[in-house]
């Protein structure tokens, strides 16, 4: 054993199983001038085009035969990209903002004026509001005209754009997918933790875990080192249970049944638990240990989730909060179920691989 790797696999863990304090969700993620439709370079899925953000109370559906990638922030509610021969050929991009004041027109008059474009009118959204809209120049080739949708939802305001090589398809596309925008009065979070098709790769690894729909990702400060995503309840503006990741470095390749031993021995001690926190292999999945459910603090619950990158490790900390211990243990069983789904896949590795390789050629 390695003392060594050990401290620094205790020292993550006691960060992250501390109280993380956060502010409300509608506050880190305001912005008044939302970056749209950012081009994508994140792989894309078959996963089901129709997105229902029960959470949030909406629902729509991307253009059909395109592919959903995956979100890059915590406002982004989905991002579809259509591939012709491999390579991007147009998207599409539904955001959610805080109105903090603004209403659809002042805002698309921002964007417009933040991003050379101009309001061009409006046509219908969904439950009757108006959807305000502006056309504008895109930056890439396959997304040379931007064609904007906003309209609001409650305290929030959707931002819908589409990119495409002309007006004409963008104006189409843009108005076909904002045709299938229902609203509905949102829901808990923890009312539908069904995992997504589409997994995530832990650190650009071939290590994928996947997370329900209402769990969305921050950027954090260091994004080689840590990951953090957060089921938002819309209607209270917390986040009720988070995902944070760091990554530990292996520098002596030590096995991961012997750092979990040590780690859950010394993390058990400085919470003050009772006993040592056990982590288990899950299931036969060789790269993932998971805790028991425990808690530390009054109405909070945590899981610990240790995962092998092929080298370094990953402690994933799965924390439920709220004083209803029933909804704290079904975000419990998730975290059980996104560790009986971990898996590594060579293939997404290799693919990366070989695309950043091509990407350094150019």
């Amino acid at each position: 054993m390695h003392l060594k790797l050990f401290v620094v696999v205790v020292g993550f863990g006691a960060l992250l199983l501390g109280s993380v304090p956060l502010a409300p969700a509608a506050d880190r993620s305001a912005t008044t001038r939302p970056t749209v439709a950012r081009p994508t370079t994140t792989p894309a899925s078959h996963e089901p085009l129709e997105v229902n953000l029960s959470g949030f109370g909406i629902r729509f559906r991307g253009p059909d035969g395109w592919l959903r990638s995956k979100e890059s922030a915590l406002g982004q509610l989905a991002l579809f990209i259509r591939l012709t021969d491999g390579k991007p050929g147009g998207l599409v991009e539904v955001e959610t903002v805080p109105a903090n004041g603004h209403t659809a027109k002042t805002l698309a008059d921002q964007i417009a004026a933040g991003q050379g474009g101009k309001v061009v009118g409006e046509t219908a959204g969904p439950g009757g509001v108006r959807a305000v809209e502006i056309q504008g120049p895109g930056t890439q080739e396959y997304a040379a005209v931007m064609r904007v949708a906003v309209f609001p939802v409650r305290d929030q305001l959707i931002v819908l754009s589409a990119g495409a090589p002309d007006a004409a398809t963008a104006t189409t596309l843009q108005r076909g997918v904002l045709a299938t925008v229902a609203v509905s009065d949102p829901k808990p979070a923890s009312d539908d933790l069904t995992l997504r098709r589409q997994p995530v790769s832990l650190f650009g690894t071939g290590v994928l875990i996947s997370l329900p729909e209402a769990y969305r990702p921050e950027r954090p400060k260091d994004p080689m080192g840590e990951m953090f995503f957060g089921a938002r309840d819309w209607p209270t503006g917390r986040e009720d249970s988070f995902v944070l990741v760091r990554r530990a470095a292996n520098p002596n390749r030590a096995e991961l049944a012997d750092v979990v031993v040590a780690s859950g021995k010394a993390l058990g001690e400085k919470l003050g638990l009772p006993e040592p926190l056990t982590l288990t292999r899950v299931n036969d999945n060789p790269v993932a240990y998971l805790s028991d459910p425990f808690s530390a603090r009054k109405d909070e619950t945590q899981r610990v989730l240790n995962v092998d990158l092929g080298g370094d490790f990953a402690v994933l900390v799965f924390q439920a909060r709220g004083p209803d211990p029933k909804v704290r243990d079904r975000y419990m069983e998730m975290a059980e179920r996104v560790a009986r789904a971990t898996r590594v896949s060579r293939e997404y590795e290799d693919g990366r691989r070989i695309g950043e390789a091509l990407q350094d050629k150019k």
